[in-house]
């Protein structure tokens, strides 16, 4: 998450008229706010505001060192005197060179934010900096109007997707998508595992890819198919593998293999999920 947050950042965004001497930027996900300090290094405070209401402080400085990724589980802000502990504080690098730290803050850390008139973080016993927040009570109140406007465009894009979500993405496709599959000896199917147009996994019907799952499972006695785990799936990440367990789950051995079988036995199918 902390990862795609900085990418995320670094991408295009929106801007809006500076608040307070914050920066106002709108995000597809998320609202930021961020001010330079003068002072050694110039230190770079930014807080976003997410769709959720929680928070992210990312402080940099050009003379830190801190590595990114690193878990930095000591770090803490101090805003006035209510202090939020940074357990989950990483390293980061932002801009391509600047070093410093990225927390994530509870819902409601911008009421703080907002109210607050200094803001120090700590590594530990160590103060690692100490900000004035003048100009952070009109920040957040742009910041929070801004992440309306997203809120508002999340729902509009939402209402589009569910008014045509009736509408195939292939209407001309003449093919539901089709199975193959690849026993192991000796097993055989009273009802074979059939994929349905409601298995194919939805990151990849939306990006009209098509692949295939091996699966690894258990037969019992009784005919059920237990233990399955996905042994590979390509193209990975796709969701191939969880559909291909569930495909599996529902077939059921003929009770010529299961009285073939002395133990229960592991076998491995192949699931391929075509668009046709």
């Amino acid at each position: 998450m902390t990862i795609a947050l900085v990418l995320a950042l670094a991408a295009g965004q929106a801007s809006w008229p500076d608040a307070g001497g914050w920066g106002i930027g709108q995000f597809e996900e998320r609202c930021l706010t961020n001010l330079d300090f003068e002072g050694e290094g110039t230190t770079e405070l930014s807080v976003s505001l997410e769709l959720d209401g929680s928070s992210y402080v990312i402080i940099s400085n050009l003379n830190w060192t801190t590595v990114e990724d690193r878990q930095y589980p000591d770090a803490s802000v101090t805003i006035d005197d209510v202090s939020f502990a940074g357990g989950d504080t990483v390293g980061t690098v932002t801009g391509g060179y600047r070093r410093g730290l990225m927390m994530k803050m509870p819902v409601g850390f911008v009421d703080q934010f907002a109210q607050g008139s200094s803001f120090k973080v700590h590594n530990g016993d160590q103060l690692v900096d100490s900000l004035n927040l003048k100009g952070s009570a009109a920040a957040t109140s742009s910041l929070r109007r801004c992440i309306n406007v997203v809120r508002r465009e999340h729902a509009a894009a939402e209402r589009e997707r569910q008014r045509l979500a009736h509408i195939p993405k292939n209407p001309f496709a003449d093919q539901p998508p089709t199975i193959s599959t690849e026993p192991a000896t000796g097993v055989q199917w009273s009802r074979q595992p059939r994929v349905t147009a409601d298995d194919f996994p939805a990151r990849a019907l939306e990006r009209e890819i098509s692949g295939s799952a091996v699966v690894s499972c258990t037969s019992r006695a009784d005919g059920s198919v237990v233990n399955c785990r996905v042994a590979s799936e390509t193209p990975a990440g796709m969701g191939f593998g969880r559909a291909a367990i569930r495909v599996v789950q529902r077939a059921q051995l003929s009770p010529v293999s299961v009285d073939a079988m002395t133990r229960d036995q592991e076998f491995r199918v192949t699931i391929a999920f075509s668009l046709g």
